[in-house]
């Protein structure tokens, strides 16, 4: 559970066996109803999930795991294609196929034998929303994570390694800025926001409440953990 402290504009995580369901219903006939950007955006935090836990990835035995990983991602990616005027979709297979994936994502099943995770993501999203709560969960990450994608692939030869290879998997890019350029037109595709300038966020002075949140939050970081450094870059990157 994530709790947003709006007095002090914290986040807060609780974690405890008592939240777990007792059972969950995996239907995508419940989703079918969302609205679009509603979709775009559960989509949208279910990848980032995914890449989280892959940007973990060390030795040669999770490559192996992280490239099987990458193919939940796949049908998410794919299922995204419906422009946002479409009808609403059915039941079809990729309908099927995606719920299944982002349960996958979002239980944490998607990460099991990759090391923790790389969390900077969610960590800066996190300071976002906790600036502005407006700032929807899912569209501030799919806004962020080609920057946390280039910083990891810029600091050294085994970052770049894994960025490009998910990116590879998914996009079928040949380098790490084709595969970035790629997401960024998924989410135009999707009609969702590539800028945290749509979020009334226009230079790093806006964003150095977000920033001081992100980092009391504790960055995380898989191969190197992420400094503040960082976090300032990424955001910079993402105006």
């Amino acid at each position: 559970v994530v709790q947003n402290d709006d007095l002090v504009r914290f986040k807060y995580f609780i974690k405890h066996a008592s939240l777990f369901p007792k059972a969950s219903f995996v239907d995508p006939t419940y989703q079918m109803s969302l609205p679009w950007a509603q979709t775009v955006n559960g989509a949208t935090d279910a990848m980032v999930h995914i890449l989280e836990g892959c940007l973990n990835s060390r030795d040669g035995t999770e490559e192996v795991v992280t490239l099987g990983q990458n193919r939940v991602v796949r049908p998410l990616h794919h299922r995204g294609h419906r422009p946002a005027s479409s009808p609403t979709p059915t039941t079809s297979p990729p309908a099927l196929t995606s719920c299944l994936a982002a349960t996958l994502a979002l239980d944490g099943q998607s990460d099991i034998g990759l090391g923790g995770g790389h969390w900077t993501c969610h960590m800066l999203e996190h300071g976002l929303s906790a600036a502005k709560p407006s700032v929807p969960h899912g569209a501030g990450l799919g806004v962020l994570m080609p920057a946390v994608m280039k910083r990891v692939a810029e600091r050294d030869a085994d970052g770049h390694a894994i960025v490009l290879r998910l990116l590879s998997n998914i996009f079928g890019a040949k380098t790490v800025d084709e595969g970035l350029d790629a997401w960024r037109a998924t989410m135009r595709r999707w009609s969702a926001p590539t800028s945290l300038r749509v979020f009334g966020f226009e230079s790093m002075a806006d964003l150095e409440p977000c920033l001081k949140s992100a980092i009391e939050g504790h960055l995380a970081g898989g191969i190197r953990p992420a400094t503040p450094e960082d976090a300032r870059a990424i955001y910079e990157m993402s105006l």
